[in-house]
């Protein structure tokens, strides 16, 4: 799998001083009756940053999709004057870009799963 090195990075700083068996899911981590999505990624996943942002005039967020992690000024710059960025969930400072990758799955639908860190 191609994977870019910021992204590995990125996986290795957050398992960096825990227990290898807390990397992997477990069936006990699942809730009863609740959905559950998995992800199978294939060889040569799209990777991108996602960044959100809520239009000015009220509604549901948008998503805001970046090659590399963006700036600052290049949020902005992107979102426009229509939208302002996503805050966090405390409320106390605005949403951090995530990195996600993203594969798809051809049957006889077009599936899309995501993975996000940050």
């Amino acid at each position: 799998m191609k994977l870019s090195a910021g992204f590995i990075q990125s996986l290795e700083q957050e398992n960096d001083g825990s227990s290898s068996k807390d990397n992997y899911l477990g069936y006990t981590k699942l809730e009863q009756g609740k959905p559950a999505n998995f992800a199978l990624l294939e060889q040569d996943p799209l990777e991108y940053w996602l960044v959100w942002a809520d239009p000015k005039d009220g509604g549901n967020g948008q998503p805001f999709k970046f090659v590399d992690k963006p700036t600052d000024d290049e949020i902005s710059l992107e979102i426009g004057n229509e939208y302002v960025r996503s805050m966090n969930y405390d409320k106390t400072a605005f949403r951090k870009p995530s990195q996600c990758l993203t594969l798809q799955q051809t049957t006889n639908n077009l599936a899309f799963c995501q993975y996000g860190l940050g």
